[in-house]
Parts: C-alpha cells; structure tokens; sequence
C-alpha cells in the first residue's frame, strides 16, 4: 500500500488516466476521494473501509487497475490488502470457453502462483496474472495467464 500512502501523503501530480479502459480521475478528484475514505489508512495492515455506492466502481478501478492491488468487496465494504497474496486456489474451472487465452485448462482446487504481467496484457479489471504452481515444479516457468476474479481464492489470508 506504499504507493497508496504517498499519493495521499503527497498529492498526486498529475491525473491519472487509464486509456485501455477508458478510466480517469483528476488530480482534485482523487484528494476528495483520499480525503474522504483514506484518512486514517495505516500501509502496515490490511485497511477496510465503506464505500458510498457512486464510488464503489470507481474506487475498485483505482485500486485494481492503477493501484494492482488484492482488494476483497463485500456489497459496499472493500478491504485493501496491504500484501499482494503469492498463491490462489482454483474455485471454478479454468476451461476454454470461460478462458480462451490459456495455454491449458485447470481444475477445481488447482493451486497458482502469481505472475508478472510482463507485457501488459492483463486485464486487472476482470482477473490477475497467474501460472500454476504444478507447472512451476515441472520447469514450465515461462508462462502466465490471466484469470478471472470470479475463478480464484486466495490462500494466503484465508
């Protein structure tokens, strides 16, 4: 949550803008945003907070696609993670039709790893760079693919 931190601390200085999803808050925008929900954010816990329902959006795309971060919503209470979890669990199959960039389909309870998004072609809106850990053992490092929120678990912090 460090970037986080110092944005607010600082001030952004510029706005930010996110063409491949069309996503742009000001820099006005964003000290009324920190001002009203990151007041009392500490980088060194996990940081839950209530959104207003015209920021829920909003705020989940700050914090997915500028940000990168692990972040759990629950109707309008979302929690920052303030350490990106290393390992998710598969809870829906990864298959073809639900995946088609996938180099393989992974089943149910199927352990990854998270993965650079070496050449940005992760949509952090929908899901997270991931390879799965099974392929890591058997030397198969040179990988990754997107999958879905809707599809993984952490195991980290459950």
């Amino acid at each position: 949550m460090k970037r986080l931190f110092t944005d607010i601390s600082n001030g952004l200085k510029r706005d930010i803008h996110i063409r491949k999803n069309s996503f742009r808050i000001s820099v006005r925008e964003f000290d009324l945003i920190s001002n009203k929900y990151f007041k009392i954010l500490n980088q060194s816990e996990n940081f839950r907070f209530e959104v207003e329902r015209v920021d829920l959006e909003k705020m989940i795309l700050l914090l997915r696609l500028y940000y990168n971060y692990w972040i759990k919503i629950n109707d309008f209470e979302i929690e920052i993670y303030k350490d990106f979890p290393k390992k998710f669990i598969i809870t829906k199959e990864v298959n073809f039709q639900n995946h088609p960039h996938i180099p393989r389909i992974f089943g149910l309870n199927e352990i990854m790893l998270k993965a650079n998004d070496n050449y940005s072609t992760c949509n952090w809106q929908r899901g997270i760079p991931l390879m799965a850990e099974l392929d890591k053992k058997n030397g198969i490092i040179d990988y990754s693919c997107q999958i879905n929120y809707s599809n993984i678990n952490t195991t980290d912090f459950n």
